[in-house]
């Protein structure tokens, strides 16, 4: 049965909160990171270690507790790290060494572990016209892999071609096809998404538009392709007018799924909240902000997400900044690759400094890693009249909100999937909750989309 490690909820005008662990530390082991993911309380940083891809374990005070490499070294180059939702870590970027007839041209290669990095497999993803080619993202979907890149198959002419392909859980190759009708170039980034009914991808790169003289200018383009590697159509995504005359390589850098069935897609100087049907409900100019949008991730327990790049980040809630955190006076630093919502309600940031050092820095709710607060005093003055009591018994939660209005309630997992989401009305009411695996489990408690308080729950 559930036990609470702490038996009620009492939310008062001098309640505690949880305060999180913070640091920031510097790291010569870990070189050129590209994201970080969560392990419970560890977190595994991907990064390039002597050219091979690498996965480096970090404990919740910012220990490293391990280092695991994958590849050749030497001849191995990463891009990205990616957690998928059958719990594998993707690690995807191209390998120079390809069998011993084929060393030189790099070529897409893809390393795969399982949730706490430990390996499983790893292959090489080409076409059998393909001369250069390399991964720059992936997704588990059905049973199957999937991945995008760029792809050259013509030494005089290198345009480099979006290729999506889709393989085996062995990484034979099923399909592979490659986009040149489209007129796109593909960066060092690609979005890739699966649509919430699974039909589709939704993928983001750049078009070049123009060229004036030695000025190039771009524009977002973003799409939908089935499942059988079909393009369906472009998805507009404006730019705002008044950033139509920058010039400049400018690509769709990720796409997120977000609450409400929504997804964010993340350009350099824009970012825009689309619905389940891909039409504009909002977009944002990042002109303005410290940040670009390199990278967005929906916060654990809230409504809230945060959008950062370049050398700062922000969490946004109904449109609005909550806070920004700019690093741009921390040593060395060039660039900020990653920022993940922890379980603590806190974040963490993976930095790339010169020399292709490591700097990562744990941070509260409030992106704070000096003299941080207690989470989470972030919301209304409301919610200083908060007062709820709960208990469990035979399999049922009872709460008792002496709040002047409702709450919600979420449980999750400690891989941050949500199990259960119930409102928590005025009053005496009780809730239901599913069978579910021994271990223990985070109940979130909100207030219009924006977190109050979480407990752990431990089920036995």
């Amino acid at each position: 049965m559930f036990k609470y490690l702490l038996l009620a909820i009492v939310i008062l005008q001098n309640m505690l909160f949880a305060q999180p662990t913070v640091f920031n530390k510097v790291s010569y082991q870990m070189q050129f990171p590209n994201n970080a993911v969560r392990m419970g309380n560890h977190y595994l940083i991907g990064n390039n270690q002597g050219d091979k891809f690498s996965l480096t374990e970090i404990d919740s005070t910012g220990n490293i507790v391990n280092n695991s490499n994958y590849g050749t070294p030497g001849w191995d180059l990463p891009n990205i790290t990616r957690k998928q939702t059958n719990n594998e870590i993707f690690m995807m970027g191209h390998t120079f060494w390809d069998g011993v007839a084929n060393i030189g041209n790099y070529k897409g290669y893809v390393v795969i572990t399982d949730s706490i990095g430990i390996f499983k497999k790893s292959f090489v993803v080409k076409s059998n016209t393909t001369i250069f080619n390399r991964v720059l993202n992936g997704i588990f979907l059905d049973g199957y892999y999937y991945f995008v890149g760029e792809d050259i198959e013509n030494n005089f002419i290198p345009t480099p071609l979006l290729f999506l392909c889709k393989t085996d859980t062995v990484g034979n190759i099923l399909w592979y096809k490659k986009f040149p009708q489209l007129g796109i170039k593909v960066g060092t980034r690609v979005g890739l998404e699966y649509t919430y009914d699974q039909t589709n991808f939704l993928v983001g790169v750049g078009h070049e538009d123009s060229v004036v003289g030695n000025y190039y200018y771009y524009s977002y383009f973003l799409m939908r392709i089935d499942t059988s590697g079909n393009f369906i159509n472009r998805i507009p995504v404006p730019e705002f007018a008044s950033n139509i005359h920058y010039t400049g390589v400018q690509y769709i850098n990720q796409i997120s799924k977000m609450f409400n069935n929504k997804y964010l897609v993340c350009g350099h100087r824009e970012y825009y909240l689309l619905d389940s049907q891909y039409s504009i409900l909002d977009s944002f100019d990042l002109v303005q902000y410290l940040y670009d949008g390199y990278f967005a991730h929906q916060n654990l327990y809230d409504s809230s997400y945060i959008v950062g790049g370049y050398q700062a980040f922000g969490k946004i809630y109904k449109g609005v900044e909550q806070f920004g955190k700019d690093f741009a006076n921390e040593p060395d630093i060039i660039f900020v690759k990653d920022v993940i919502p922890t379980y603590d309600g806190g974040y963490l940031a993976i930095i790339l400094c010169t020399g292709g050092v490591t700097r990562y820095i744990k941070m509260d709710c409030d992106g704070n890693y000096v003299n941080p607060i207690y989470c989470w005093a972030t919301g209304t003055n409301e919610l200083t009249k908060i007062d709820l009591q709960m208990n469990f018994y035979n399999n049922r939660y009872s709460f008792n909100n002496k709040s002047e209005f409702k709450l919600e309630a979420k449980l999750f997992d400690l891989q941050g999937r949500a199990l259960q989401q119930f409102a928590i009305e005025k009053g005496i009411s009780n809730m239901g909750i599913g069978n579910y695996a021994k271990g223990i489990y985070v109940i979130a408690i909100t207030h219009d989309g924006m977190v109050v308080k979480t407990e752990n729950i431990l089920l036995e």
